[in-house]
């Protein structure tokens, strides 16, 4: 799921990381996509199976994410979409492996917090 949605993420962004540390969390997709705000910071968790630990995660990405997005099997929508905040974008991988946007994600605006932390590592 992490290479379809990279592989998408990566004809539309800067700059596309998978698995990526930021601090002491471990960003599955990070996307840093050109808009109005200059750059925005996409976080996406993915899941082959909905836990709720996701719900954790998500929760602990909020204060880094211009945008957050979960990305789960198709056949986890409805779990998705009642479990998930709905600030938050929910993709869907289909039986073909096709990434589905089902929900847009809400502006955060706090990805300054994460491009200030990427800068620094680059130092």
């Amino acid at each position: 799921m992490i290479e379809v949605c990279s592989k998408v993420l990566s004809e539309v962004s800067v700059y596309v990381g998978k698995n990526v540390k930021i601090g002491d969390i471990e960003v599955d997709i990070i996307s840093l996509i050109p808009d109005v705000h200059g750059v925005s910071v996409h976080l996406f968790e993915a899941k082959a199976k909905p836990k709720w630990k996701l719900i954790k995660q998500i929760l602990s990405r909020y204060d880094m994410a211009d945008y957050l997005y979960v990305v789960l099997p198709y056949t986890s929508y409805l779990w998705a979409s009642s479990a998930i905040p709905e600030y938050v974008g929910i993709v869907l991988i289909d039986k073909h492996l096709n990434p589905i946007l089902m929900r847009f994600p809400k502006w955060l605006g706090n990805g300054t917090k994460c491009l200030k932390y990427l800068a620094m590592e680059l130092i």
